[in-house]
This record gives structure tokens, sequence and C-alpha cells, in this order.
């Protein structure tokens, strides 16, 4: 299925084998549930492979689209943003359909935030999210990166503008191993060596106090500078094995029972990117 126009609002759920929508507005899938009390139905789109392409954006921070599809691709334009929460094992990949989404793939902004919660199973990165400037946030118990995760652009004038990456689990004690062999524990975050290097891309050291969501209104930056991983209120058992770093990068496990441990050298080097020495932080309970 293939819908294009000026403007799309979708109002109820959506089932097909592929479905690929462009717009020119801000593409929505509105929604009827109530928080507060459970009641009501999640408008959903439900399909084999995704494809979403708005000049205006996807979704919004407050309302993002749920969806439930084994690849997902999307673009948006200028400082509108993509915010999407999948249901399932998702892979951010290549979708076409006929000549449409061809020469494309991945997630793509012009300068606005990416916001993927993963709310069921792992979120694979198999093609590159590249926000150009935006903050990216990946929210998932289990990522599998295989692909660049970058947030730069240059301007004609010459002037870099870089964003912030989160990436950070459902769960507030999913232990975290960072550049180990292998998981230290069943069911960890687990980052290899080289899926850390996708994602040493010159992401932004001084984080801006406030960023515009789809509908151009000033939302404040809770972002720390560079690359962050856990959650603010984490309780997480973190594991770094021996690593070269080139970017800054902030570990939070802040709640008691959270900890670090360090297992062989850490190294420093220069951002091969931006020139900056990058820094090492810990928020930590009691590790």
């Amino acid at each position: 299925l293939s819908l294009e126009a000026r403007s799309i609002t979708l109002n109820a759920s959506i089932r097909a084998d592929g479905l690929s929508l462009q717009s020119d507005t801000l593409l929505r899938l509105t929604q009827n549930f109530q928080v507060s009390n459970g009641l009501g139905r999640i408008n959903l789109i439900d399909v084999d492979e995704l494809r979403l392409d708005s000049k205006g954006g996807i979704g919004d921070i407050f309302m993002p689209i749920y969806f439930r599809a084994n690849v997902v691709e999307a673009h948006s334009g200028g400082i509108a943003g993509v915010y999407l929460a999948g249901l399932k094992n998702t892979t951010v990949g290549d979708v076409s359909f006929g000549d449409l989404g061809t020469g494309t793939s991945g997630i793509t902004t012009g300068g606005g935030n990416v916001h993927i919660v993963n709310l069921i199973g792992e979120l694979v990165i198999d093609s590159e999210i590249k926000a150009r400037g935006g903050r990216i946030a990946l929210t998932s118990e289990q990522m599998a990166v295989n692909a660049e995760i970058s947030s730069r652009i240059t301007t004609s004038s010459g002037q870099l503008f870089r964003g912030t990456l989160l990436l950070q689990t459902l769960s507030v004690r999913t232990r975290i191993d960072l550049a180990t062999d292998a998981p230290t524990a069943p069911g960890s975050l687990h980052f290899t060596a080289d899926e850390i290097n996708r994602f040493m891309s010159g992401f932004d050291n001084a984080a801006p106090t406030f960023f515009l969501d789809s509908a151009g209104n000033r939302i404040m930056n809770a972002a720390l500078p560079g690359i962050t991983i856990g959650r603010a209120n984490g309780r997480h058992q973190i594991t770094q094995a021996s690593f070269t770093y080139t970017e800054s990068i902030t570990l939070r496990a802040p709640h008691p029972l959270g900890g670090l441990r360090i297992l062989g050298t850490l190294y420093f080097d220069v951002s091969p990117e931006t020139g900056d020495m990058p820094t090492f932080t810990y928020i930590g309970g009691n590790g």
C-alpha cells in the first residue's frame, strides 16, 4: 500500500504487507487511549515493511507513531523530527516499493531529532541513522549497531553543527556491557568494540539548552554532552572493557545498586571528526 498526499493523518490502524507514506506536512497517527485509566485501543501500523517520508516530520515527541514492522525506513526534512515506537523486533534498514525508496535507506533528518523506543524485542541498526545536528535517542532492551549513527552537518559557510546521542534500556536494572567480547549475563545491553566505533562519530560536547519539536516549540534539552549510555534513573551494573575513546561519553547508573566495573585499560585520543579531546564521565550510585 502506497499513499502520497500533501497531508496525511491516520485515525485508525493500518495492516498490510508493506506500507509507504509520503507527505509534505507532519505525518500523524492519532490515538484515543487514555493513559490515566488504560481505556481505549492503540492505533497501530502493522506491516512487514514500513517506509515513511515527510518534509514536515514523522510523529511527535509527545505522540510517536506506533508500529509493528520487520523493517522500517524514515526520512524527515528540515528541523522536523522522527518519533517512532516499535512493538516487536525491529530493523532500521532499506525499504522500497516499486520506484519509491530505491535511493534511500535508514533514518535521516535535516536537523531534527530522532527518537526511537522499541518496546518489545531487539532494535537492529542495519542502515545509517543520520540526524544532521539533531538529537538522537534510542531506547530498547537489546540493540545491535551494524551501521553508523551520526548527527553533524557543515553549513555552506563552514560552520559545524553536531547533535547528541542517548542509548538506554527500558528497564532501570538491565546490565550494560561495553567493548566486552560477549555479554556478561543473559539479557544485558551489549555493544562490542566494533559497534561502539560505529557511533564514535563527532557528537556535540556542548549540548544546547533547548531544541525545537516538529511544531517549532522550544523544548528544554535534558541531554548530556556527547554520547550518553544508561538511564537517568538507572540501577545498571556497567562493565567496560579495554577501549580507545575518541568522543566524549557519559555512563549513567545513579541510583543505589548501580555500579561500574572497568576491565583492562581505557585510552583517549583526539577526535578525528572535530579535533576535541574526549572526556569519560561516570554518574554512579555506589559503584
